[in-house]
This record gives structure tokens, sequence and C-alpha cells, in this order.
């Protein structure tokens, strides 16, 4: 049932989207995580980037969670494994004081794994909502750990976020 649900959702997103797997750079998602209500913003934000092929994934291991569980079992897995990432390749180039840039960082796992060991980690993707999602998930450790997300404008009038803010701009 997991599967068939995971591939309703994604047709119904791509759908949503004009037809492109890329639902995450749909100018609606930040609007949807903005007025959802407080309690459901992270669920919806985790269940975005489930219905995307690229973020979590089903295995035998997790293929009898239910989508809740297996949503933060994936928010875990991945948060861990960027941790390990940082701890055993990236760690000893990073110091306090040092400003740390994560391009393309997607959900942000990297970059709140990062965030430890600088002062500030800007996180930087050209899909606004895939970082609306960053934000929503990783909130309480972003704040903690001073990262700040930023999508760069692809044209005149987009949108961009930086800092939890959301600004029109001219591409540039």
């Amino acid at each position: 049932m997991g599967r068939f649900t995971d591939a309703l959702w994604l047709a119904v997103m791509t759908a949503a989207s004009g037809g492109s797997q890329n639902f995450l750079g749909a100018p609606w998602i930040e609007g949807w995580l903005k007025a959802a209500p407080t309690g459901l913003k992270r669920p919806l934000a985790l269940r975005l980037l489930r219905a995307s092929p690229h973020y979590f994934y089903r295995t035998p291991a997790n293929a009898r969670l239910s989508a809740h569980d297996f949503v933060e079992s994936e928010y875990r897995r991945n948060l861990e494994s960027r941790r390990r990432i940082i701890d055993g390749l990236i760690s000893k180039y990073l110091q306090p004081g040092f400003v740390c840039i994560d391009y393309g960082c997607g959900p942000g796992f990297l970059a709140v794994s990062a965030a430890p060991k600088v002062t500030k980690v800007i996180a930087c993707d050209i899909t606004g909502g895939v970082l609306a999602c960053a934000a929503t998930i990783n909130s309480a450790l972003a704040r903690r750990r001073s990262v700040m997300w930023c999508w760069k404008a692809r044209k005149a009038g987009d949108r961009r976020l930086c800092g939890g803010k959301t600004e029109r701009s001219g591409a540039d």
C-alpha cells in the first residue's frame, strides 16, 4: 500500500506542477507550508520531500512502516548520514568563526550537521520549495545552529528566500 500511496502522491504533485517532476520548484509549495497550521507544517514538508524521488527511499527494512514513521525514520537516517560525513571527512576543514556555504543543500541535512562546527552556514538551493521544506523540517536545529536558507532568483520578479524572509527581486 505504501508504494501505491507514494506513486499517487507523486502523480498529484506532478500534475499540480504542470507535468514537471520537479514539483518542489512550484511556487505554491512555499505558500502551502506557510498556510498550514503550525502542527501540520513539519509533516506536510516531510510528505512533500517524500514525494520527490531524490530524498527518501523505501527499502525492505522500512517497507512496513506507516507513512508517518517512514518519513520520520528517513529524516533521522539522512540527518545521521550527513553528520557522519561532516565528522568523518569535512570537520577537519571547519572552525569556529568560519562561514560555510552549502550550495545545492536540498533538504538541508548537511547544512544543519555542519553548523555546530562553524559560526554560520548559508544553505543555498535553486528550488525554493525544497528550501521551504528544509527550513520547516530543520527549524529548531537551524535556529540553534545559525543556518540561513537562501535561493537565487532565476529571473526578474522571482521570490528569493533568505534568512527566513521572502523578498521580490530582479535576477542577479
